[in-house]
């Protein structure tokens, strides 16, 4: 039959009008069938001429159908294919604004024919019908589409311009045709739907023939465009079923030499600013995929370890190495302990009386370098990180190495180290933080924590590690390793509580920590001196106890566990004898622990009457002059904490203290006061009105100082009955509201901090109380987030959450106007505290209201989990993103309890009696 005579522009010109007068486009669909039989009857053609023209595959199908608008509409456009394809065989030339017309054709002919006919979940899925058609409908239109593509794709001369936008549709198109499960043929119906026999043996036919076009297509393009088009079919939910058809191809392509880095190159290449691809997740799921098969050792692990030896040139290799060790340990946790073990080689050949013979030192600094970035990533910066005691075994190993970098030129290495340290230390309990410190402090050598070289020596050079192995170095210097840890905590209070503890407990063990030199000697020569270490403990003792950060976290009360190990040291000291001989190998001791219990105690009284007791004994039997002033101004310090319980007058002296013009007086007697009333005083609980009179009238004085003094004094009355506590709350919820920021000055927003500090902890005591004040204190904290200032804001959001946990499904209606007040705060404020707090407020609220979320949340629970889940997946604020992942995490353990709850089994005993 002869064809219309029409140039490569006229054909173009045809096309463009066949899409734009059916509207076709930017995902806006509508077929108007008197325009398509205009333009037919234009070319002097009707559909039956015009199919005998296209491609047979297409042909052959579109006889077994109705012929739709849709069937129409692609008819035409595959006809203007043939059309232009043969104009391209005559070596006509198509202009570059054509060549772009037609490819946006094309794609649109893609999203008709293709896209809306795949099964839901596949990638490039569309819902464009307004009115649903059959399964089979369906089916005819995916298959012809997929043909006639393929046809013009890769066997006509268009195939220059249309194989970089089709390849990707038409894979999914041929996956779905080639691998998708079927029904087996029944007498039973699936909707409108019946597999026949027939109908099955086709498909089923279809299928091999499919198969073969995609390994048809794979001998046609590259491997480099075969492993691109199809790792970005590796999307979120896909069915099981497609990713087994991806994974033999892919897996193939990854197997081949550098696979991983020629995979990761090609999507980064691909990468544009509008795209949601993320090619080191992508990839790193890829690989993870492949850890189940058999030759996963042998081909994939060593491309896998070579990452490590890739971050210098490209440090996204890193990551990726991260990313690909998440998800295969998640996947298969044997496989994911292989590559961890590949991750930790470089340490394991600086771990002490390992063969370093024969290291490649160069190579060995490259890799210690990524491995630490490595660590970091996976284990502390992420928001899937894995669990960080998986790198137990190395955690001194990288603690040395931070050492080192600290005393040089720091890198951005040395914070990712202290992240780690400090990372690991924070999933410890005490016990195990201290078996961590003797190891790191005193270099305790264990089964679980290896230790470094002794002669091992690093040093920085334009940010590059360098190693070496030092003969000459063979000491492990306690001081230093003691400093560092104490720089490593920096302000975190916490730790350096623990830090403290931990050294004072070590006074308590001086032939564990603190042998006999000779023995030291004997045993090994990498230790210092006993009295080297003694030092380095004294030393960082008195830095600790000089800190603000312990001062204020002992402003209240000192922890019992420090001051029994006060008293067991100078218990000891009675026994053996060393708090009257200056000769003696633990007077030093007693000295400088004397010292510390000063430093500590300052300003502060002492309720523990066993150490009292001890010390007054050691101030009685010490001959040492020194020894005994020092110890003589600790208990004149504490008299006050001795005699609480004995003297009946000690209210009445100290409200005359209160009274004085000086202020550190008027502080010391408000502080006793407040002592006294924890201590539940007979005289000051009689007489708590007046006290309570006294610390009220205190809060117009703005020395803070003073200031503060009363609050907590105010607080401390909160235990002794509901007419106190009611004063109390009423009282400090005005105070916060109605707070004289201006008088202040620049500690005003401390002191306001301090008061719902206050508020909050009296409100955790409060039990069953709670729901009575409830209207007060929320009303107080609600009030606090409209403040101008944003940490006021941040910490009446934190004090609100505290309170939603404690008051838990009994907040009530009230709820609505909270999760209103955070939404505000989370879309519109622009302070980051502020928003984090708000996302607090909900995790809290969600921990306070457990199994009854859905009770009390029933109309917004919804909201609520779209709110987190748009946050967590699009705000760049990672503390947020924490935050957000917490939250989430909480509703699914209330969901979990709430559909799978705990069934308990009473089992009861009866006698009967016949």
């Amino acid at each position: 039959m002869e064809t219309n005579v029409m140039k490569t522009p006229e054909i173009v010109a045809l096309m463009t009008r066949i899409h734009n007068e059916n509207k076709i486009g930017a995902g806006q669909f509508s077929f108007i069938e008197e325009k398509l039989d205009t333009i037919l009857s234009e070319l002097n053609r009707t559909f039956e001429d015009i199919k005998q023209l296209i491609s047979g595959d297409f042909r052959e199908i579109t006889a077994v159908t109705d012929l739709t608008l849709e069937w129409k509409f692609m008819c035409l456009n595959f006809y203007c294919l043939h059309l232009l394809n043969e104009e391209m065989v005559k070596n006509s030339l198509i202009s570059v604004s054509n060549a772009k017309l037609l490819r946006s054709y094309v794609e649109n002919m893609m999203d008709i024919g293709i896209s809306q006919n795949i099964v839901p979940n596949l990638p490039f899925y569309k819902s464009i019908r307004k009115d649903d058609i059959g399964v089979k409908e369906k089916y005819y239109m995916l298959k012809a589409s997929v043909s006639g593509i393929h046809h013009y794709t890769f066997c006509s001369s268009l195939g220059y311009h249309l194989r970089n936008i089709t390849l990707s549709k038409l894979f999914v198109g041929l996956l779905q045709l080639g691998y998708c499960p079927l029904m087996k043929p029944s007498q039973n119906k699936k909707g409108s739907f019946q597999m026949t026999t027939d109908f099955y043996e086709e498909v089923i036919n279809d299928q091999k023939y499919f198969k073969e076009v995609i390994l048809f297509i794979k001998t046609k393009i590259s491997t480099h465009s075969f492993l691109l088009n199809l790792s970005l079919l590796m999307k979120p939910a896909i069915p099981r079923w497609f990713i087994d058809a991806l994974l033999p191809h892919l897996n193939y392509c990854l197997k081949q030499s550098n696979g991983i880095q020629i995979l990761f190159s090609l999507m980064n290449h691909a990468q544009t600013s509008q795209s949601s691809l993320k090619p080191i997740s992508v990839v790193g799921r890829l690989v993870s995929m492949s850890s189940q098969c058999d030759d996963f050792e042998s081909h994939i692990l060593p491309q896998i370890d070579n990452l490590i030896y890739k971050g210098d040139s490209d440090r996204e290799l890193i990551f990726l190495f991260g990313e690909i060790l998440k998800y295969t340990y998640n996947k298969n946790r044997e496989k994911g302990l292989l590559i961890l073990d590949k991750l930790f080689c470089p340490l394991k050949k600086i771990v002490r009386n390992s063969d370093c013979s024969n290291v490649d030192t160069q190579r060995l600094s490259l890799s210690l370098i990524n491995v630490i970035r490595v660590i970091s990533y996976v284990f502390v910066n992420s928001i899937d990180k894995l669990e960080i005691q998986l790198i137990k075994n190395y955690v001194c190993i990288l603690f040395n190495i931070y050492i080192f970098l600290q005393q040089q030129n720091p890198l951005s290495l040395a914070e990712d180290l202290r992240s780690i340290v400090i990372g690991y230390f924070t999933v410890l309990d005490k016990f195990e933080s201290f078996k961590l410190l003797e190891n790191l402090v005193f270099n305790i050598q264990s089964s679980v924590y290896y230790a470094p070289k002794y002669n091992l020596k690093l040093s920085t050079v334009s940010n590059n590690i360098l190693i070496s192995f030092d003969e000459k170095n063979k000491k492990y210097d306690v001081l230093i390793s003691a400093r560092t840890i104490f720089s490593l905590f920096g302000s975190d209070s916490k730790l350096h509580n623990l830090y403290f503890a931990f050294l004072l407990s070590c006074l308590l063990e001086p032939k564990k920590y603190f042998p006999d030199a000779s023995l030291l000697i004997a045993e090994d020569e990498g230790h210092l001196s006993t009295f080297e270490r003694k030092l380095a403990v004294f030393e960082l003792l008195n830095t600790l106890a000089s800190r603000d950060t312990i001062k204020k976290s002992f402003n209240q009360n000192i922890p019992e566990e420090l001051l029994h190990y006060f008293n067991e040291i100078f218990k000891n000291a009675l026994e053996s004898g060393a708090h009257n001989d200056p000769e003696h190998d633990e007077y030093q001791t007693v000295f400088t622990t004397a010292l510390i219990l000063q430093e500590v105690l300052e300003l502060k009284s002492c309720n523990d009457f066993e150490l009292i007791h001890t010390l007054k004994c050691l101030r009685n039997e010490t001959k040492d002059v020194e020894l005994k002033t020092l110890l003589c101004k600790i208990l004149e310090g504490n008299e006050v904490g001795e005699t609480i319980t004995s003297k009946c007058d000690e209210v009445e002296e100290n409200i005359q203290l209160v009274l004085s013009e000086n202020i550190v007086t008027q502080g010391h007697g408000l502080i006793v006061l407040k002592k006294m009333i924890l201590a539940k005083h007979p005289k000051a609980v009689e007489r708590k009105q007046f006290i309570f009179t006294i610390f009220k009238e205190r809060l117009i004085h703005r020395d803070t100082y003073i200031y503060l003094a009363a609050i907590n004094g105010i607080a401390s009355l909160a235990d002794l009955g509901t007419e106190c506590t009611n004063m109390v709350l009423n009282t400090l919820c005005e105070e916060y509201r109605e707070f004289p920021t201006e008088e202040f000055g620049p500690n005003a927003i401390e002191m306001r901090l301090k008061i719902g500090e206050v508020l909050v902890k009296i409100s955790t005591k409060l039990g069953d109380m709670a729901p009575h004040y409830k209207a007060l204190l929320l009303n107080t904290f609600l009030c606090g987030t409209k403040d101008e200032d944003h940490l006021v804001r941040a910490s009446s959001l934190s004090n609100l959450g505290e309170i939603c946990k404690v008051l838990g499904y009994k907040l009530g209606s009230i709820v609505t106007e909270i999760l209103l007040c955070v939404h505000d705060i989370v879309s519109s404020d622009k302070h980051e505290e502020s928003r984090r707090a708000a996302v607090f407020v909900i995790r809290q609220l969600l921990v306070g209201l457990g199994k009854d979320m859905l009770t009390i949340l029933s109309d917004d629970i919804l909201v609520v989990y779209r709110t987190l889940k748009f946050l967590y997946e699009n705000d760049k604020d990672d503390v947020l993103r924490l935050q957000c992942q917490l939250a989430i995490e909480e509703v699914n353990t209330n969901m979990k309890y709430i559909l799978t709850p705990q069934v308990e089994l009473n089992k009861s005993k009866k006698v009967v009696v016949l």
